[in-house]
């Protein structure tokens, strides 16, 4: 009897162990095979990883709590990027505190995971998403599902700030409280508070394009704007939950360096060395 019921207990323990065994191979398919490539850990828990299987490469993001973030998949072109290694991986924002993109080439989509919060937004936006990082000082993520119009998204929690409002080219995205957008449908510029609220610019302005100071004077709240005759100006905006929020203005004509000037300095750089290059043939 005894002896009957100790080769019964051997075989369940056999049975037991490999069941066992079998349910870990399905939990993680990939135990016991070693990545190709390792990504720096992002926020003390996730790992961009890259598995060979003959020809084919698996993209994916390891979870040191256990499991993936992002099951590794050949359509998976995961972001870690910044010229980290010779892999397709791109990251963006700083090591503990950015986004994964992650593009699936099956289902042309992208999807983003936010390193602090652990959120992962699933496969929802459109393929001509740009993956980028909005300003650390901010929470929201500009993103777009059609391809057309463009939004913004809390990257710690998938609640939508705005609807999607905006045409695909825009000044900076969010800067400290404030993003400068221009509508879709009507062509007017406003902007967009951390609130989501919207407020127009003044009519018969329009944003200066890139310059050297602007996303300090963002995080300030004040916005350089041209009038149509050509002339600048700076626009105080106050960070309020009332739509109708009025604008103050600085009416001193303002001096703006950057992009622009250095263009034009570039230019003519070239065109010096263009002369030389051609003296030095004669």
């Amino acid at each position: 009897m005894k002896r009957r019921t100790l080769t019964a207990f051997i075989a369940f323990a056999a049975i037991l162990f490999l069941v066992c065994s079998v349910s870990a191979e399905s939990a993680d398919p990939w135990a016991g095979i070693e990545p190709v490539y390792t990504g720096e850990v992002r926020g003390g828990r996730f790992v961009a990883v890259t598995y060979c299987v003959g020809d084919a490469e698996y993209n994916g993001i390891l979870d040191l709590r256990g499991g993936y973030a992002v099951a590794p998949s050949s359509a998976c072109a995961v972001a870690e990027g910044q010229g980290e290694d010779e892999n397709d991986i791109q990251y963006y924002g700083g090591r503990d505190t950015g986004v994964y993109w992650i593009d699936d080439a099956a289902s042309d989509t992208v999807a983003f995971l936010d390193v602090p919060s652990g959120y992962f937004s699933g496969f929802r936006f459109d393929v001509s998403q740009d993956p980028w990082f909005a300003d650390p000082e901010t929470d929201f993520l500009r993103v777009t599902e059609d391809g057309e119009t463009f939004a913004y998204i809390n990257r710690r929690n998938g609640e939508y700030l705005t609807d999607f409002l905006f045409q695909q080219m825009n000044l900076t995205g969010f800067v400290g409280p404030f993003a400068v957008e221009k509508l879709a449908d009507s062509g007017a510029w406003v902007v967009v508070n951390c609130y989501g609220i919207l407020t127009p610019l003044p009519a018969g302005c329009e944003p200066v394009d890139w310059y050297d100071d602007i996303e300090d004077d963002l995080r300030s709240g004040r916005i350089l704007l041209q009038r149509e005759d050509g002339s600048t100006f700076f626009c105080e905006v106050e960070l309020s939950l009332d739509p109708d929020v009025s604008f103050d203005y600085d009416t001193r004509e303002s001096e703006v360096s950057g992009e622009r000037e250095d263009e034009e300095e570039w230019e003519d750089d070239e065109d010096w060395e263009d002369e030389e290059w051609e003296d030095e043939w004669e």
